[in-house]
């Protein structure tokens, strides 16, 4: 597969101190990669200089070809990178109907939201329902169609299950398979809970992030039992 996404030893962080650390990584279309670590090992630090919510101290990060490192976080959203935060960052005052319509890409029609209502289902019966008032679980499904509309080539999700139950993690990550399956849209996941990058059809590839460095990489199945219980929570694979 072509290479949509290559990070090349970048650094970042606040206030002029790194959180993040000659940190290299690459992902290719219509792929997905994990990105795996115990809290404030700079997952999300990462996966904001990704995007560009956060600027580089050092390195390069090149997207479908191009040098993206010195974009602002709008400019790589109109080239294709979709970032879903963590809170989900949604319009509490504002309905499910206009939260998507804020979001939907320019030329947006009926087929994408035809896609999105096939994709979260739940969605269409609420769609005139403020965002707020809704559950946890529905709130992070209008994150996640609030991306699909935007028609992302890369889509970052950065813990999707944070906050939510287990049987309602279950049916996103449910819905995040599928969108895998159905789009062509490539995935870069940062996720708390272990065991979902074990499960099948989810990544291809993950990275285990320590202190701000990348340690390791390589499918999931592959990475050595030890460093993964050492370094993602002290629970390895059952998360």
């Amino acid at each position: 597969m072509t290479v949509l996404l290559q990070v090349s030893k970048i650094s970042a962080g606040y206030g002029g101190q790194s959180v993040i650390r000659d940190c290299s990584l690459e992902a290719k279309v219509g792929g997905a990669i994990a990105i795996i670590g115990r809290n404030g090992a700079g997952k999300t630090t990462l996966v904001s200089a990704i995007s560009g919510r956060l600027p580089l101290m050092a390195g390069g990060v090149s997207f479908a070809g191009k040098a993206i490192g010195k974009l602002p976080a709008f400019r790589r959203s109109r080239a294709g990178i979709v970032h879903v935060p963590q809170g989900r960052e949604m319009f509490a005052r504002l309905t499910v109907h206009e939260n998507l319509s804020v979001a939907a890409h320019a030329d947006a029609d009926s087929a994408d939201w035809d896609r999105v209502f096939e994709l979260f289902p739940v969605l269409k019966g609420r769609i005139h329902q403020l965002a707020g008032t809704l559950s946890g679980g529905e709130q992070q499904m209008v994150a996640l169609a609030r991306a699909v509309m935007r028609r992302p080539s890369l889509m970052i999700l950065d813990e999707p299950s944070l906050g939510l139950a287990p049987k309602v993690v279950e049916l996103v990550f449910d819905r995040i398979r599928l969108l895998r399956s159905t789009l062509n849209t490539t995935l870069i996941l940062v996720e708390q809970q272990a065991r979902w990058v074990w499960e099948p059809g989810m990544v291809d590839h993950a990275y285990v992030l320590v202190d701000g460095a990348i340690v390791a990489d390589g499918r999931p199945e592959d990475l050595p039992e030890d460093l993964v219980h050492d370094s993602y929570l002290g629970k390895g694979r059952t998360g």
